[in-house]
């Protein structure tokens, strides 16, 4: 997201190569928990569950606000985390043909408004598993598998990746399910897509949800990361060792809630293509900048984080909504990196309120 030298890449890859252990897998998956940019672990020394009984949908609790989190910013807990998902028989994948190259998506859902869901790295559709039957009697649920993971074909080629290239094979699978106009909802690498494909296709998106979704420039240290997490895979170093170690660093506590939904969610990971986790570092690494172009979004856009989000912190969600035009931000309590698996009822009840609010 910045913009840097040959000398400076240069520099990278050497410090990279001398970090790097014998065997031993990377610290992280695009995580640093070092270097010249202090990140703050918003939730730490937030209220246990049980202090969170009082913070219903749209109201803030200032005795127990979180530290880094502007008063009327509502935060919202997860009441009621029984929610069950579809059988898989429900949902299973589909597929199409975009050029020489197959793309597979889940498609529920009886409502008239469409919904395209896209996920974060690096998982695939089926995270949404927890929208799918909660939402599918109000929307219609497009839930595609990016470039590289899931069911969708991972070319060998990590040039093929771009958040560029993802965007244009989301209008490509609304083109050929001839959706002419969408509500599309992102996490993490899904909502820089989701960015993207407006960017890139603005008459194809009415609404946008931006959830753990970071504006800041990468540091040194984390491009350094990636360097070395991509060279590790492309070592043949094993890919389960990889995923599980930045679970252990980005999950933090509030997995403890959520048993079920992280046991699969690291299966999913651990079954990512290694070619598409290769190229998906390699698209990260060139992504282009998201801060500046925030306020050339005017359509109106809902920005959701966890309140213990290590990536993205409640006061960045903030800001990222701040310069959106139409923009509002949601703190979700109890939830973390994944908001939508740890939080899926306030989620949820999140993002209907919004869309039936706009």
């Amino acid at each position: 997201m910045g913009k840097e030298t040959e000398g400076d890449n240069r520099e990278r890859r050497r410090r990279a190569k001398e970090a790097r252990d014998a065997g031993e897998p990377p610290a992280s998956m695009g995580v640093t928990t070092g270097g010249s940019k202090q990140r703050r672990h918003v939730g730490h020394d937030a209220p246990h569950p049980e202090r969170l009984e009082d913070r219903v949908l749209g109201k803030h609790d200032p005795e127990h606000a979180l530290p880094n989190t502007r008063p009327g910013t509502p935060v919202i807990d997860e009441l009621e985390p029984s929610l069950v998902p579809l059988e898989p028989g429900y949902w299973d994948t589909r597929f199409l043909q975009l050029d020489d190259r197959r793309v597979g998506y889940i498609d529920v859902g009886v409502g008239d408004e469409p919904l395209v869901l896209l996920h974060t790295f690096p998982l695939e559709s089926r995270m949404w598993e927890y929208q799918f039957s909660p939402l599918s009697e109000r929307y219609r649920l497009i839930a595609p598998d990016l470039m590289g993971f899931g069911r969708s074909d991972a070319p060998d080629t990590p040039s093929a990746y771009s958040m560029e290239s993802w965007a244009d094979d989301i209008a490509g699978v609304m083109a050929d399910l001839e959706l002419d106009r969408a509500v599309v909802i992102g996490t993490g690498l899904g909502a820089e897509v989701a960015f993207n494909l407006f960017r890139r296709h603005g008459d194809l998106v009415t609404t946008l949800v931006f959830a753990d979704m970071r504006t800041e420039p990468d540091t040194p240290e984390e491009r350094q990361q990636r360097d070395y997490q991509r060279d590790w895979l492309m070592r043949g170093g094993d890919v389960a060792s990889l995923t599980d170690r930045w679970f252990e660093l980005v999950a933090g506590d509030v997995w403890s809630r959520r048993a079920e939904a992280v046991k699969k969610a690291k299966q999913w990971a651990r079954e990512a293509p290694r070619a598409g986790l290769i190229g998906a570092l390699d698209a990260i690494d060139r992504r282009p900048d998201v801060w500046h172009d925030l306020m050339k979004v005017q359509v109106p856009a809902l920005v959701v984080t966890g309140e213990g989000n290590l990536l993205v912190p409640p006061e960045m969600a903030e800001e990222t909504a701040a310069r959106i035009p139409r923009g509002s931000a949601v703190v979700l309590g109890g939830a973390g990196w994944f908001s939508n698996l740890e939080s899926p009822g306030a989620f949820n009840d999140v993002l209907v309120e919004f869309l039936d609010a706009r």
